[in-house]
């Protein structure tokens, strides 16, 4: 009745609370099961274990961003089928949402999914026997292999699934003939380079270095992947997969065509982001063929997540890029907007996920910016 990775899931979601494996072990589901890949629900519970990842690590604007995007993401009747009860379940997402939302002393707290269904329980219960895994068992904090997993794990198997999925799209590549399918295919595409121009017309809170001009997405986007180029080399995964870093660089901001640019700080404006930016990528993703529509979505969902090296190192890398605009031009940006040091350290802290080096490097930055009087606050010192 249940996929044997959704009980999986369930399992390292309860058992030992490794949520990275849960997010791992679903996203291949839904990307081997094309039947299942427009249902939301397989995104929000992916979400929902990326969201405890985040914060048992201390990131809480992480945790918060993947917290709303699964209460979004979450259908209920779907839910319903999968054996959990949806109304708790929504319940119990809300109440950690708001926690994190509104009050920073909150410490972090494991969080166990509402199994309405006997016969999934039972089954749960029993692949965590067989696993040799307690169920219900609340996290380790000292357990690094898990807490920090995605910094950890062996990528060789990642590395050859990417050369088996090159070699499946060189075969279908090969084998697709007729005219008429590559003119459609064709069409769309052109469709897609026409439409995604508007970017750049969409002008971003951060000017130009020593100019007046504020600097628009497409300008910003450019200037992402040669950083990404780089900087690589100071990624904290050795074997980062720089193609990869470099399509989600090129396409995390084209959502901005129809939901426009946020300001980083605007705690208002923040409110309802993912909902907007998801339904645009509903819509400019689906110009696309098929099979490129899916991947775009999925590299897109991936960056919004940053469970991943190659998406933790793109966003080090996006944070980092208005930092030194900013830096550049004196604070102009923070000043004019009243922003203090500490918010942008608060902000920024997760570059260090992707890149330890770029963070140690923006928080000497940050520490030095405030000493030119580029913040009008306390002064602080560096922590590393």
């Amino acid at each position: 009745m249940y996929p044997d990775e959704y009980v999986d899931y369930m399992v390292h979601f309860h058992a030992d609370r490794d949520w990275f494996e849960c997010h791992e072990l679903l996203e291949e589901y839904w990307k081997r099961h094309p039947a299942d890949r427009r249902s939301k629900t397989w995104v929000g519970l992916i979400q929902t274990a990326v969201s405890l990842y985040h914060h048992r690590r201390g990131n809480r604007a992480g945790a918060l961003k993947m917290a709303t995007a699964a209460l979004a993401n979450a259908d209920d009747a779907h839910l319903s089928e999968l054996g959990i009860d949806a109304a708790k379940f929504r319940e119990e997402l809300e109440r950690r949402r708001a926690m994190l939302a509104h009050d920073e002393s909150a410490p972090f707290s494991d969080m166990d999914i509402p199994i309405a269904d006997e016969s999934l329980l039972r089954r749960c219960v029993e692949r965590s026997a067989e696993l040799g895994l307690e169920w219900g068992r609340p996290s380790d904090p000292a357990d690094r292999s898990v807490a920090d997993k995605h910094t950890l794990r062996d990528r060789s198997e990642v590395v050859e699934a990417r050369r088996r999925e090159a070699e499946r799209r060189r075969r279908k590549r090969e084998g697709e003939r007729g005219m008429e399918h590559v003119a459609s295919r064709l069409e769309r595409q052109i469709a897609f380079i026409l439409e995604i121009d508007k970017l750049k017309h969409v002008f971003r809170k951060s000017r130009l270095i020593r100019s007046e001009r504020f600097e628009n997405d497409a300008e910003h986007t450019w200037h992402l992947a040669v950083m990404a180029v780089l900087l690589a080399e100071h990624a904290n995964e050795p074997e980062l997969d720089l193609l990869k870093v470099l399509k989600m660089l090129l396409i995390h901001d084209l959502v901005e065509i129809d939901a426009g640019d946020t300001f980083a700080y605007d705690e208002k404006g923040l409110e309802g982001k993912y909902e907007r930016e998801k339904a645009a990528a509903d819509r400019l993703f689906g110009l696309l063929p098929d099979d490129q529509r899916d991947e775009f979505q999925a590299l897109w969902e991936e960056f919004e997540a940053r469970a991943t090296a190659e998406a933790a190192f793109a966003a080090a890398v996006d944070r980092l890029q208005p930092m030194l605009f900013n830096y550049e031009n004196e604070g102009q940006s923070w000043k004019e907007h009243g922003i203090t040091s500490d918010r942008v350290l608060a902000r920024n802290r997760q570059i260090g996920e992707g890149s330890e080096t770029l963070w140690r490097y923006a928080e000497r930055m940050i520490v030095e910016a405030e000493k030119r009087g580029f913040f009008s606050n306390e002064t602080i010192e560096p922590k590393s």
